[in-house]
This record gives C-alpha cells, structure tokens and sequence, in this order.
C-alpha cells in the first residue's frame, strides 16, 4: 500500500470495486481516485509531487460561506531525501 493511509497502524485500504476491474493494480498514481480539495496531478518518484485544486470539492470556508475552497491552485511537494541537502535549500529560500 502506498498511501499516508499504511502509516497508520490497523490501517484500512478502502478501494473502489469499478476501478479495480478497470485498472487491475490500484497502486499505480495514475488511477488515484478521491473526494478531497486536491487531486495528484504529477509524481516523480524521489523527487516531486503536484496536486492541484479540486473543482468539483464540496468544501466552503466556515467564515465566508460563500467561497468555495481550497483558495490555492496549486501545491508542489519536493522529495529531498538527504537530510542536509533539505537543509541547504530551507536556507537557501
């Protein structure tokens, strides 16, 4: 299993009966499926992760009911794995 979901203990994987006789193998990014104000637009193994915003997300914001969320479009994780390179490029910004 290959989602935040494993890091759990006594974690559950909830897939989707369509998609599983559509793709066989869920564990490939490219058939991610979900309800949440993001969706994983691009994985680089190692390297990166691009979600972008969800049109179709049911979430308002509590204090303005009237705004749709989430308010940003995009969010770009970068996959540093060495400790000191993550600390080079947090002092570099």
């Amino acid at each position: 299993m290959s989602n935040l979901a494993a890091l759990l203990p006594g974690s559950l994987s909830i897939e989707n009966p369509e998609a599983a006789m559509k793709w066989g193998d869920l564990s490939d990014w490219h058939h991610a499926i979900g309800t949440g104000p993001f969706m994983l637009n691009d994985y680089v193994s190692s390297s990166s992760m691009t979600l972008v915003k969800n049109p179709n997300y049911y979430g308002h914001d509590e204090r303005y009911p009237q705004n749709q969320i989430p308010y940003v479009d995009t969010l770009k994780f970068l996959i540093i794995p060495d400790l000191a390179t993550a600390m080079a490029a947090v002092r570099h910004r």
